[in-house]
């Protein structure tokens, strides 16, 4: 019975290792050290009757200022939001600088 339970186990083992590594290939780790990040704001975050239907859904240039967890993550926001400052990695985008090239136009 022992063995049984042990052929058992080491096959459910080798299955949840061939589902981990085929499920996980498109995910990627997303870590912010300090930069700026806009988050993607659900409307169940702020208090009930405050949020209307036009109010813009992404906010940002906020600062992430301390890792939680490997997927939460405190922000530097306006005390007067009157919403929570962790937020999930899948609510976070980070920001980039845009990128400015020259204007190149034909010489006549």
């Amino acid at each position: 019975m022992h063995d049984l339970h042990n052929e058992i186990q080491q096959k459910i083992s080798i299955s949840n290792d061939l589902y981990n590594s085929t499920s996980n290939v498109h995910k990627k780790l997303q870590e912010f050290k300090g930069e700026k990040v806009s988050i993607h704001v659900r409307p169940g975050r702020f208090p009930p009757g405050t949020v209307k239907k036009l109010h813009a859904r992404h906010l940002g240039l906020f600062q992430a200022s301390w890792k939680i967890w490997t997927n939460a993550y405190e922000l530097d926001l306006l005390k007067d939001m009157g919403i929570s400052l962790v937020f999930t990695v899948e609510d976070l985008t980070l920001y980039h600088e845009p990128i400015n090239h020259p204007a190149v136009f034909p010489t006549s």
